[in-house]
């Protein structure tokens, strides 16, 4: 082991003075070196120079010499020349040869020549002097300059080193060992303070004393403060210990092979473990009953791999409590430690799976909802794509009004018994789906042909077309169907739906209580459908709106008593379109008020028109449930009536059955003004809705006109005769005329006759014509019936 220097050469005060006199004796070395170089260069310099004059004092000589070519004189100056210390030989020379030739020494230096003109002509050279100097004489003077020059420096040097050691023992060295005893003496723990050596307080050596006393303020408050987090240390230790044992949480350490090093009763609690301590907390937790064993030591190993905190969910099954779900959530403590910490979130599992449920079942009725139907088809296509099926779109017919008559209770009611209805008219591999308001969707795996979906379907709108009782009376509802099949019709979800959509609304646009099957044709007709609604707005200001009118006669004296206003629609590209293609259309985009005034407007003045003409009719005019109350006010009617001078009696007001399902108490008090007023009311269709034969003995109406359906197949033995003649006698008795629709042949007429039918119209007395061709068609009934019975 190499030995430590003695301490008066570890000293400052030795390695400064020894630093000082280093760098004195190097920088004096250098000087030195430096000044003998110039001392030589100048010597050689001083030698030549004092050469050359000596050449310049016997210059002429030497050119008589070299001119006459006088070897003699010649050798006379070179002896001469020799006499001289500095020169050690010298050579004259003419230009053919040399004239004289003298050393005292062989030549060491380099010498200094002169050429040698003519003393006539200054431009002919007639030969040389050569000079040698004494280089032992040169180097002598060289020595004798450089030592006395070296000793100067010695002095100096000396002095400058004297003088800076007693200035840095005295500046530097002395007050650094006053502080540095005086730091040895500090007790900085009581409050004790360094002070600067005298005179220093302001140079550094203040400031360093300042900073050293900040520096042990720093490491005394340091100090306390070790002291206290070593304390606090030990504090929160026995407080994790007691919040480790008694955490509600599972809490556990365990290296990369999930093999636990300690945990907590909790833990011990939640995994059906023997309590810690007990020689087992090496137990590997993936050696526990999980449904997947694997999924736990991968999250380990990816928290101490990726370094990071890592969390999720296990499913466990509990020696005492079954299967429970809990989350691990990890976080590296060391190069192959992890804690975790446990909680048992089976509930919330449970609530997610619940709230999964929710999200695709109907609350109302327990059916998928719209989310849960389309997961049910994704599934089918997914995992079975080769099994065919049949989608079923299903649309209540009616329900709305029985909605907005009887409350949303009530048609909640209605909604819950049409999907009992559903599901018991279908297997139990068949899906039923409820997709929002009175739209239903099916699911029948297995169907694929027409017959097939048809039968189906007939069979499910058979079981929704069942009476239900409501309110302690029965309602009907009627069922609109849409189908689509996979693959005939469409190869996926969205494909599918739309074209059951597109077979829906054929179905509801050919009347609804009825199905139809997805037909390439279907999607020109919906377009259409939608060219109509679009082209249906402002079709009264283009003047495209028609009223044709069709005679009512009464059958005692086969006169014309009235004639019904029938709306027809001119459309500029598509020809006439019958009423029953447009009037839905405008009652669902509410352009229905807009078309009814006018239809009320062009009655009115159609009307007065023909009173100036002597024509005495009275029409009736259509009014839709939609246009009833607020569509079309009583204030309304009777202001029109009279701004063309009409009486109210002039003008009767047909309403259907639909009407009678609303707001009850709306659309009597709408009932009692204009019949009040003086307004003939009728009731459209009768038979064919919802209505009651209670409401008959209540509403303020004069005229029931029975629906052509139950007309068109009225023969002797018929159920339609026997319902007609019912609904005669029964109108009879409530003192309420009765028009039977759609009379065509005379064996119709003479039955309706002989059961009492006052009032009848049809194609048989005329079809529905425009206003300027209807005095002729009244002319015409009117002479037939003076010249025989129709």
């Amino acid at each position: 082991m190499k030995s430590s220097p003695p301490l008066w050469q570890r000293s400052l005060l030795y390695r400064t003075v020894a630093s000082i006199v280093a760098m004195t004796l190097l920088v004096g070395g250098l000087l030195v070196a430096g000044l003998s170089v110039l001392v030589k260069q100048k010597a050689e310099s001083e030698a030549y120079r004092r050469l050359g004059e000596l050449i310049d004092t016997v210059e002429s000589t030497v050119r008589i010499a070299c001119f006459v070519k006088d070897e003699q004189l010649a050798a006379e100056l070179a002896r001469g020349l020799l006499r001289t210390q500095e020169i050690s030989a010298v050579r004259i020379s003419e230009e053919q040869k040399s004239l004289a030739y003298l050393e005292r020494s062989p030549p060491a230096a380099a010498p200094l020549e002169r050429q040698i003109s003519s003393p006539f002509n200054e431009q002919e050279r007639v030969g040389s002097i050569v000079l040698y100097p004494d280089q032992t004489l040169i180097e002598e003077r060289i020595i004798t300059s450089t030592v006395y020059i070296a000793s100067q420096f010695a002095l100096l040097i000396a002095a400058v080193a004297a003088a800076l050691t007693l200035t840095v023992y005295r500046l530097v060295i002395r007050p650094i060992a006053r502080l540095s005893h005086g730091l040895h003496e500090l007790d900085a723990e009581s409050g004790a303070r360094l002070y600067p050596p005298l005179s220093h307080e302001h140079n550094l050596l203040g400031t360093l004393t300042a900073d050293i006393n900040a520096l042990t303020a720093r490491l005394v408050t340091s100090l306390h403060d070790e002291q206290a987090l070593h304390r606090q240390q030990e504090i929160d230790e026995r407080k994790y210990r007691g919040i480790f044992e008694n955490a509600e949480s599972g809490i556990f350490v365990a290296d990369g092979k999930c093999r636990m090093t300690s945990y907590n009763r909790s833990l011990a609690r939640q995994l059906g473990l023997p309590p810690a301590g007990d020689g087992n907390e090496t137990l590997a937790l993936s050696d526990l009953p999980w449904a997947d064993r694997g999924l736990l030591p991968r999250l380990t190993a990816r928290c101490l791999d990726e370094n990071i905190h890592a969390n999720d969910d296990f499913e466990l099954m509990h020696p005492e409590y079954g299967w429970r779900w809990l989350n691990f959530s990890l976080t590296p403590v060391g190069p192959d430690l992890v804690q975790g910490i446990v909680s048992d979130v089976t509930d919330r599992r449970d609530a997610e799976t619940r709230a999964r449920r929710l999200a695709i079942t109907d609350p109302l009725t327990g059916l998928p909802n719209r989310g849960g139907f389309e997961q049910q088809i994704k599934l089918t296509l997914g995992t079975r794509p080769e099994e065919e099926f049949a989608l079923l779109l299903l649309d209540l017919d009616g329900f709305r009004q029985i909605n907005d008559a009887l409350g949303f209770n009530v048609g909640d009611q209605v909604l819950v018994g049409m999907a009992a209805r559903l599901l018991a008219a279908l297997k139990s591999e068949d899906t039923v789906a409820r997709l929002g308001g009175d739209d239903f969707a099916i699911l029948l795996p297995g169907v694929s042909s027409s017959i097939s979906a048809g039968k189906l379907a007939q069979r499910l709108k058979k079981a929704i077309s069942e009476p239900v009782r409501l309110e302690n009376r029965e309602h009907g509802l009627r069922a609109s169907i849409g189908l689509a099949r996979y693959p005939a019709d469409g190869s996926t979800l969205p494909e599918l739906l739309r074209h059951a959509e597109l077979a829906l609304a054929c179905a509801q646009s050919d009347g609804g209580n009825t199905w139809r099957i997805f037909e390439p044709s279907m999607a020109e007709a919906v377009e259409l459908r939608q060219q109509l609604s679009s082209d249906l707005l402002g079709a009264s200001a283009r003047d495209e709106l028609r009223l044709h009118y069709q005679p009512i006669i009464d059958l005692r004296n086969h006169r014309v008593s009235s004639a019904e206003c029938l709306l027809r629609w001119q459309h500029p590209t598509l020809g006439m379109i019958a009423p029953d293609r447009f009037i839905p259309l405008a009652e669902e985009t509410g352009l229905i008020e807009e078309i009814g005034l006018w239809c009320l407007e062009t009655a009115c003045r159609q009307l007065a028109a023909w009173d100036a003409r002597g024509l005495g009719l009275n029409l009736t005019v259509n009014v839709s449930a939609r246009q009833i109350p607020s569509g079309l006010p009583p204030e309304t009617v009777l202001r029109l009536l009279a701004r063309h001078g009409l009486p109210p009696s002039r003008i009767g007001l047909e309403i259907t059955e639909s009407t009678l399902i609303g707001d009850r108490r709306a659309v009597e008090a709408w009932l009692e003004a204009l019949r009040g007023a003086g307004c003939w009311i009728y009731l459209d269709d009768f038979g064919t809705g919802y209505s009651s034969l209670s409401y008959l003995k209540s509403l303020q109406l004069d005229t029931l006109k029975i629906d052509k359906a139950f007309v068109r197949d009225l023969n002797e033995a018929s159920h339609d005769r026997v319902m007609v003649e019912a609904v005669t006698m029964m109108a009879d008795s409530l003192q309420l005329s009765v028009v039977a629709e759609g009379i065509e042949t005379q064996e119709q007429l003479q039955l309706l006759r002989r059961m009492g039918c006052r009032y009848g119209q049809g194609y048989l007395f005329s079809r529905p014509v425009p206003a300027e061709q209807l005095p002729e068609a009244v002319a015409r009934i009117d002479a037939l019936a003076s010249r025989t019975t129709i």
